[in-house]
């Protein structure tokens, strides 16, 4: 892979970063100055860098393995490199083609990850840091243990149940979400696998009863697996499953975290339950921080083409939808109450200056800016609109939906299926 040694032109506030890493061809170029270095447990020599863009461009990691040899076999190996999880100045990279089985059961296959730190000008370098793999088996890993096939089960960190908290200048954890269930105290319950990235090893949290956010005790209405997870602040941690509700936790006293169950608005689940849609439209909702103590949903709904909620059979509403947003602050004593602060329906955005020549299509994955929350990025797509599968193209624009404006819009030059995995993520040198 080239490396760049000009700075970017600008220094993006924020990346819109695609969680898929590109292998390095010879051809490729990226930013020098975010160029880190470390070591597979095998002892390979990877090396890892950002092409970093501002949004609604797309930021991608590139990683070489220096070392390899064109005769060696392990080149023929599929190293790709998945971005688990950003908060802050740093990612959680797990590297696939590393599988190993672990003593003395060798019941769990476990693969390399990493921790990349971006450098600051003057202080210090970037950084890539092999992680210790978590050796001891959780509960739920025991149970689903009993009924493995005759092969080893992966214990891997993946964006469902990860998450990094950073806190402060020193400290970074990667976190493991467990849910499981008391039978003895009928509650849902949730535990921490942590690592403390300075540390040498991972530490278990007891598990603690989930609490609705209204007080009450019951179970959430869904207890359906979480989809994905981020950070709010140094202080929070969540994630969401967006057929539902997204699990708060609170990490303000670490030696036992807070957990909360919190549903989504409730215009939204009516509408999930009107439709009848099992899953709800792919790619139809998002959510991030908005800021140290609040969080921002994005739901994009079919509606028909009169107005009203949910499909319908006429031809107008076949790309009918509504994108409505909602914020709701997390960091206070008060009632956790959701406010809904942004409508935008397909007419609108359609006529909106800077759409000329886009597809009227729905659009899909919203991801909210890091930088300013009532902006979000989108993608959109003619998949849809009967053209051959060599015509495919993509679009990400960035919205305001605050003041109904489109920002910006670019094409997606990489592989169709990358434009659907993006992530937010700040990463300024």
């Amino acid at each position: 892979m080239e490396l760049s040694d000009s700075p970017a032109a600008t220094d993006p506030r924020w990346l819109l970063l695609n969680r898929h890493g590109l292998r390095g061809d010879g051809s490729s170029v990226a930013d020098a100055s975010t160029a880190a270095d470390s070591h597979t447990f095998e002892g390979r020599h990877l090396r890892v860098s950002f092409c970093r863009e501002a949004p609604p461009a797309s930021s991608f990691l590139y990683y070489d393995l220096p070392d390899g040899d064109e005769d060696d076999d392990d080149d023929d190996k599929d190293y790709g490199i998945t971005v688990v999880a950003a908060h802050g100045d740093s990612v959680l990279l797990q590297m696939n083609g590393t599988g190993r089985r672990l003593p003395p059961s060798y019941d769990f296959c476990v693969y390399d990850y990493f921790v990349y730190r971006a450098g600051a000008t003057g202080v210090r370098p970037p950084s890539l840091s092999l992680l210790p793999a978590r050796e001891f088996t959780t509960k739920n890993e025991l149970r689903v243990a009993e009924f493995r096939l005759d092969r080893p089960l992966s214990r891997s960190l993946d964006e469902r149940h990860a998450g990094i908290l950073r806190r402060g200048d020193d400290e970074l954890m990667v976190v493991e979400l467990e849910i499981m269930y008391d039978r003895t105290l009928r509650r849902d319950m949730a535990g921490l696998c942590v690592l403390r990235v300075s540390s040498d090893g991972w530490e278990i949290k007891q598990p603690v009863p989930i609490i609705q956010s209204n007080g009450d005790h019951e179970l959430p209405y869904h207890r359906h697996g979480t989809e994905t997870g981020f950070p709010v602040g140094d202080r929070f941690l969540c994630w969401v499953d967006y057929t539902s509700g997204f699990l708060l936790c609170d990490m303000a006293e670490e030696a036992t975290p807070k957990f909360w169950y919190v549903p989504l608005p409730h215009e939204v689940m009516i509408r999930y339950s009107d439709d009848h849609e099992v899953p709800p439209m792919k790619h139809s909702r998002g959510m991030g921080a908005a800021g140290d103590g609040a969080v921002k949903f994005v739901s994009i709904d079919t509606r028909c083409c009169c107005g009203g909620p949910g499909r319908s059979t006429c031809e107008g509403s076949r790309v009918a939808f509504t994108v409505t947003t909602w914020t709701m602050n997390i960091g206070t004593d008060e009632p956790m109450t959701w406010v809904k602060d942004g409508v935008l329906e397909c007419e609108e955005l359609w006529a909106l200056p800077g759409y000329e020549g886009l597809p009227h299509a729905h659009l899909e994955c919203p991801v909210v800016s890091l930088d300013k929350p009532n902006i979000v990025c989108f993608l959109v797509s003619n998949h849809n609109l009967n053209v051959s599968y060599e015509d495919w193209k993509e679009w990400l624009v960035e919205i305001d939906m605050k003041n109904k404006a489109i920002m910006s819009a670019v094409e997606f030059d990489s592989d169709s299926w990358r434009a659907y995995h993006h992530l937010p993520a700040k990463l300024q040198c």
